[in-house]
């Protein structure tokens, strides 16, 4: 085990981005591509500092092809990276497959905006009674893209110290899938995997900004739209 980090180190951290310029203002992104914010990058920088503390050097960063992700896996990789990553602009393969959920038209609509238009469709979505929002993409597509894409990067990067940044839908998405319980939704926050060639396994819940949870310990759910 690591110095300071109590069970074996997974192989795989997979984790929401940091904080986007349209988390601050209350919009829901989906596909838009918004950077992160001051404060997403100095969480970023946090994140990889505390992970170089408690667990191997990464060795492979992926993430989703939107900024919000892929620029915090490179600030994260940098710190937390091996000889090969640490230090520079590590290379950082880019997934679409691990977009957030297409929210269709309210993307860029804050709650509000879209509590006035379509008042209707959002108290059914919160009541998830539908699944996709006008013009957008459905839980069911949605889960299915994700494993496929999970199930791919997994197989491309057998027994490597690997970072996964993606989206609080997609952290989601995976934590039902492999039976874990519900994902946090907070930023830098999300599950260690371990694969050997079979199903992978979720080991524990881990947030990089906060503290570790136990394999099989319960996180608050966050269902709020898509991240």
């Amino acid at each position: 085990t690591t110095p300071g980090y109590p069970r074996p180190v997974p192989r795989v951290l997979l984790v929401r981005h940091a904080q986007s310029e349209w988390n601050a203002s209350g919009r829901w992104q989906g596909w838009a591509d918004p950077p992160l914010s001051e404060l997403g990058r100095a969480q970023a920088r946090r994140a990889g500092e505390r992970l170089r503390r408690i667990a191997e050097p990464l060795t492979r960063a992926v993430s989703s092809d939107l900024d919000r992700a892929r620029t915090t896996a490179r600030i994260v990789a940098g710190l937390a990276g091996s000889s090969e990553l640490h230090g520079r602009e590590p290379q950082v393969e880019e997934v679409a497959g691990l977009r957030e959920l297409d929210v269709g038209e309210w993307s860029g609509l804050t709650r509000a905006e879209i509590t006035a238009e379509w008042p209707e469709a959002l108290a059914r979505w919160d009541a998830r009674e539908i699944d996709s929002a006008p013009g957008g993409e459905t839980q069911d597509a949605f889960d299915r893209r994700v494993r496929s894409a999970m199930t791919r990067v997994l197989a491309d990067h057998p027994g490597q110290q690997l970072l996964i940044v993606a989206h609080g839908g997609v952290v989601g998405s995976v934590g039902r899938w492999l039976g874990a319980g519900p994902a946090s939704g907070l930023h830098v926050a999300g599950f260690w995997i371990e694969h050997d060639g079979d199903r992978p396994r979720i080991t524990g819940s881990v947030d990089l900004l906060g503290g570790e949870t136990p394999e099989g310990e319960a996180v608050p759910d966050d269902s709020a739209g898509a991240r």
